[in-house]
């Protein structure tokens, strides 16, 4: 059966540093550079979001100060967001910025004010607190003349589905991650009507009472079984076949696995040649 996800698999060979996080660039006053080794640093998120991106920040220290940053996102095939078009259009339309101007416009606080965090841009807060948490590593890294690229964890949720069977059901599931570890799983085999969801087995008792008469089980223990089995295997494979819900626990396997895949490490590599 065929499934839909955005499926990135590239190795990522870089260390992971240990960072202070700030949720927000308000959340502290503001910390003067000092002490900065001169070299080129560099910093990013260890992988891809669930949209496919993952936030890296590039910085230039010359004669003691940052005389350079350069902050954006990359894809799986080496693309910044800020590069990318169609995302700048919507973007733009719907908060008043985009990449394309949001990038640089943090990248110019920082080497101005010379110091962190930077205010954040509106319509961008989410990207500006991915800048300040980078820049909080990639300094770090500046302080103790550190060239390893500094890794910050990824949490996000990463959504795949399969392709409807023979009576309309589609399988969809939603993963959360918080840092390094599956937090919660949202699994369910739905049916879509003109692009809205019109039925959801997790909410028809009719239908777990027609299932449970045939076999013993029905989704409102199956589905949550299979959730809880992938929280504690996490991965996939480890999760078992349940007997009465087959066809369940393989779908259940099979799109689990799409939208894991779509939680990728990302080849620092192409973020450098892109750089070049």
């Amino acid at each position: 059966m065929k499934y839909r996800a955005h499926i990135i698999a590239l190795p990522w060979l870089m260390v992971a540093a240990a960072v202070l996080i700030v949720s927000c660039a308000r959340e502290r006053d503001e910390t003067r550079l000092e002490g900065l080794q001169d070299g080129i640093y560099m910093g990013s998120a260890e992988y891809t979001d669930g949209n496919g991106w993952a936030p890296f920040l590039q910085l230039t220290v010359e004669d003691g100060a940052v005389s350079s940053v350069v902050f954006d996102y990359v894809d799986a095939g080496g693309g910044f967001k800020s590069q990318d078009g169609a995302y700048n259009l919507r973007m733009k339309s719907a908060a008043g910025t985009s990449p394309e101007e949001y990038t640089l416009e943090l990248a110019d606080r920082l080497t101005s004010a010379q110091s962190l965090p930077v205010e954040a841009v509106s319509g961008a807060t989410s990207s500006s607190n991915w800048f300040n948490q980078l820049a909080d590593a990639v300094v770090a890294r500046a302080m103790a003349g550190d060239s390893r690229v500094a890794l910050l964890p990824m949490s996000s949720t990463y959504r795949a589905e399969d392709e409807p069977d023979e009576r309309g059901w589609i399988a969809t599931i939603a993963i959360r991650y918080e840092r390094q570890s599956i937090a919660q799983i949202e699994y369910d085999e739905i049916r879509r009507e003109d692009g809205s969801i019109s039925a959801r087995k997790s909410e028809d008792p009719a239908y777990a009472e027609r299932w449970n008469a045939a076999t013993g089980v029905d989704q409102t223990t199956v589905f949550p079984r299979l959730a809880e089995q992938l929280k504690d295997e996490g991965r996939p494979a480890g999760v078992d076949i349940i007997s009465g819900a087959t066809s369940s626990s393989r779908r259940f396997r099979i799109v689990a696995q799409a939208a894991m895949d779509t939680r990728a490490a990302v080849d620092f590599r192409l973020i450098q040649d892109a750089l070049r």
